[in-house]
């Protein structure tokens, strides 16, 4: 477990988009906590999204288990967390 700063993107993929993106943000935060930053206080930049399942993606390194979700349709999360950099250029 870090205390560095992070940056945490949420992709909810599903058939029918149910809820606010503010709304699925918050207790994924919570839970989180412990597991992959000490306290949800470290989260500097959050991106939270919906895609519908149906859709096309690319994946890489893709387990197994994932693999047979996306292709039965299953609906579903993915979370990555990562640290923040520490060198925020503005001028981008």
């Amino acid at each position: 477990m870090r205390a560095d700063a992070v940056i945490v993107r949420i992709t909810e993929f599903g058939w029918f988009k149910r809820r606010d993106l503010d709304n699925i943000a918050k207790p994924i935060l919570d839970a989180m906590q412990g597991i992959a930053y000490g306290n949800d206080l470290q989260v500097r930049d959050l991106r939270v999204r919906w895609e519908p399942i149906a859709g096309s993606f690319q994946a890489l390194h893709m387990s197994p288990l994932v693999a047979l979700a996306f292709s039965r349709g299953d609906e579903s999360l993915w979370i990555r967390v990562d640290t923040h950099p520490t060198d925020l250029d503005l001028t981008r």
